[in-house]
């Protein structure tokens, strides 16, 4: 299917649905006081389009309608359930009633209409607005130069610029209670203050613009729109061409200052040049003397070069001495540590070894103290050595340099740029005073750094030796939790959980051993009394342990006795003896007694027993 050509045209050059969606969300803060007042609100748009402002306004709450006269552009509006209908604008807006809209829209249809065709919608317009109605005619800005003499005349349905002055005029004229001027779509660079340059005068510029008018109201009804109204809104020419104006007299400026600047450095540059040639005339006539003195200069310094030289070759064999010692001292180390290791596995199965582990840990943290105050001789011993090593490169550069200013002299004599004579003989002099001061420096950095080689190697084996106990000890640490994790484990055995009862019978059995015989039989004695109690008050235990008990009569026949003997139960009648034998068989001088006497006697002598068994 063909689009339509204008509707192609708009797609190119108008932009996409969701950019003029964007952009247009610049007016909803002049609809929202709208709703206050007018809860259920119409809305007119004329020229509707592709129907983006349609779907603002209905997403906003207004009861929206477009009126268009391109097919095409209807199509797009029906094909998104827009409302809509294929009408003439000035026809539409004389069909309807007075104060029956509160927002009529045009975007981008004043500059398609003759301006007598324009001039009556206007009028239209304010007679079908409620009071405090909004008309938003929007219209590209001729203000931007590059629109109003070559983007404007890329739709040919156009028919000529609206200045923006023209369109707010004609609204004022028409009767309407105000207006606002909106410039839009600018570019953000500009409208945050960005520099300006030529082709922002001419192109940056709002390339679109809107008057805003309202209707006549109440003044509490114009009150809510005083927010959005008087504002300034958008990039004018005027304020660009400001704005590149004093930015080109910065420049200008910042170039004046630059150029004198540069004119007082060229004037001490010729001073300096004639300065300079006083000083080569006065060289050219005391050359060769100063040349002489600076080759025997030189030679002095070749020479303290070559002794340095050995000097240095000395500190590496003191060096390589050093590292056999080290190497030496690491051996002996090693043998005490076999010694110790022998040592320990013969105290495995000992029960000193947490003893020795406190006795490595203690010496450890002694040697880690000596250890620790060794470092920081070390560093200091090292940034001392760090410093001579400066020192003694400083000096060799100072060599060469002196090597290269005379290897210059040599070959410019004539030509050179430096002091006069007594400014060169100062300097040279000056030269040979700081290189005497190196070279005693290095001498007596090279002494400090053999002193310090002495004390790094001390500290080298201090340290080999508290790794050694450090590893002593963890080794021991190590045997010690193994122990202590088998001990847990056999705690935590099937065995040892079995065995429990065992062992707290014989922890007991053990502790009563320790009991006098006495104490030991009344504990016995009161707890079977006791329990004989409490099997006879319960008749079914009873019957069922005495039936258990027949097997064995001896078992049975003691404990009868026990309960006789502690008055638990009475005896039978037939186990009881006749005082009168009773009597006659005692000696306790009762032969003649009484049966009252006689059972009285029994009683006491019952009791007597009792008190003794408790």
């Amino acid at each position: 299917m063909t689009v339509p050509f204008y509707r192609a045209f708009e797609d190119r050059y108008r932009g996409s649905r969701e950019l003029i969606h964007e952009r247009q969300q610049v007016y909803i803060p002049f609809l929202e006081p709208l709703k206050q007042i007018y809860p259920e609100s119409q809305a007119l748009d004329l020229g509707c389009g592709r129907g983006e402002w349609l779907e603002i306004l209905i997403q906003n709450g207004f009861q929206a309608l477009g009126i268009d006269l391109d097919v095409g552009m209807l199509e797009a509006c029906t094909a998104l359930g827009l409302p809509v209908e294929n009408m003439d604008a000035l026809e539409k807006l004389r069909s309807l009633p007075d104060e029956s809209m509160t927002v009529i829209s045009g975007f981008h249809i004043a500059e398609h209409i003759p301006f007598g065709d324009l001039k009556v919608l206007v009028a239209e317009a304010l007679r079908v607005l409620k009071p405090a109605g909004l008309l938003i005619l929007e219209t590209p800005n001729s203000e931007n130069l590059v629109v109003g003499t070559q983007t404007f005349y890329l739709d040919p349905t156009h028919t000529c610029p609206i200045p923006h002055l023209l369109l707010s005029f004609l609204t004022e004229y028409a009767r309407f209670s105000r207006s606002q001027l909106l410039r839009l779509q600018e570019p953000i660079a500009l409208s945050e203050g960005g520099p300006v340059d030529l082709f922002s005068v001419l192109h940056g510029v709002s390339p679109d613009y809107a008057i805003v008018a309202q209707k006549a109201a109440a003044p509490e009804q114009l009150e809510i729109f005083d927010a959005v109204f008087g504002k300034e809104y958008g990039m004018s020419l005027e304020s660009l061409s400001r704005r590149y104006d004093s930015q080109v007299a910065g420049w200008v400026e910042k170039s004046d200052a630059t150029c004198a600047e540069l004119r007082e450095q060229l004037n001490q540059v010729q001073q300096r040049g004639q300065e300079l040639e006083q000083i080569v005339r006065a060289l050219e006539e005391s050359g060769t003397a100063t040349e002489t003195e600076l080759r025997e200069q030189l030679n002095q310094v070749q020479q303290r070069g070559q002794e340095l030289e050995q000097i240095a070759r000395t500190l590496e064999e003191s060096g390589a001495a050093t590292h056999a010692e080290l190497r030496d001292q690491l051996s002996h180390v090693q043998e005490q540590g076999k010694h110790l290791e022998s040592s320990v596995h013969a105290l495995q199965n000992n029960d000193e070894v947490e003893a020795r582990i406190r006795e490595v840990t203690l010496r450890a943290e002694l040697a880690e103290s000596r250890v620790h105050s060794f470092q920081l001789g070390q560093e200091a011993a090292q940034l001392r050595m760090n410093e001579s090593e400066a020192r003694l490169s400083e000096a060799f550069s100072y060599l060469k340099e002196l090597q290269a200013q005379v290897t210059q002299l040599q070959q410019d004599t004539g030509v050179t740029k430096v002091t006069d004579a007594v400014s060169a003989q100062e300097r040279v002099d000056e030269l040979q005073a700081r290189l005497k001061e190196s070279l005693d420096n290095a001498h007596h950095w090279w002494l400090k750094a053999n002193e310090n080689q002495v004390e790094q190697a001390q500290m080298h084996e201090i340290q080999a030796r508290l790794d050694q106990s450090l590893n002593n000890a963890h080794h021991w640490w190590l045997t010690a939790t193994a122990y202590e994790a088998r001990i847990a484990q056999f705690e935590n055995s099937r065995s040892w959980r079995i065995t429990r009862p065992l062992r707290t019978s014989a922890s007991l059995s053990s502790k009563a051993s320790r009991v006098p015989s006495s104490l030991f039989k009344r504990v016995v004695r009161s707890v079977l009394a006791r329990s004989i109690r409490f099997v006879l008050n319960r008749p079914r235990l009873r019957t069922r342990l005495v039936n258990k008990a027949q097997a064995y009569p001896n078992f049975l026949n003691s404990v009868r006795q026990f309960a006789l003997r502690h008055g638990i139960i009475q005896p039978r009648p037939h186990e009881v003896t006749p005082v009168t034998a009773a009597t006659e068989a005692t000696d306790d001088g009762f032969p003649t007694a009484s049966p009252r006497v006689a059972r009285i006697y029994s009683d006491l002598k019952l009791a007597f027993e009792r008190k003794e068994n408790r």
